[in-house]
């Protein structure tokens, strides 16, 4: 899953997110993932990115995903440690549908 799939969109706080698992079903949880967090805000700017390699363990960044499939919408609640020991708590509803 990437966003925005137009980076050329108006601007908006959250400017980009990556995340894969190799195996997310519904209604599970994994340790297994990777994240990516890009963000634009008027207080920081544009901070590093947020980056969560919980699927690699030499980087010291765990953290879990949970996904909730409701509706024909999908949320993923993800919890994990950051590079530089950045708590990261991020709560993403998904829609995918095709593209007009």
């Amino acid at each position: 899953m990437e966003f925005p799939d137009d980076p050329s969109a108006t601007p908006m706080e959250v400017r980009g997110v990556t995340f894969d698992a190799d195996t997310l079903a519904s209604g599970t949880t994994t340790s297994s993932f990777y994240l990516s967090a890009r963000l634009d805000t008027p207080r920081v700017g544009q901070p590093p990115a947020l980056v969560v390699r919980a699927r690699e363990p030499q980087y010291g960044e765990p953290g879990t995903v949970t996904r909730l499939t409701a509706g024909g919408t999908d949320t993923l609640r993800i919890v994990g440690t950051a590079s530089r020991g950045t708590k990261v708590r991020l709560e993403m509803t998904i829609v995918c549908r095709p593209r007009p």
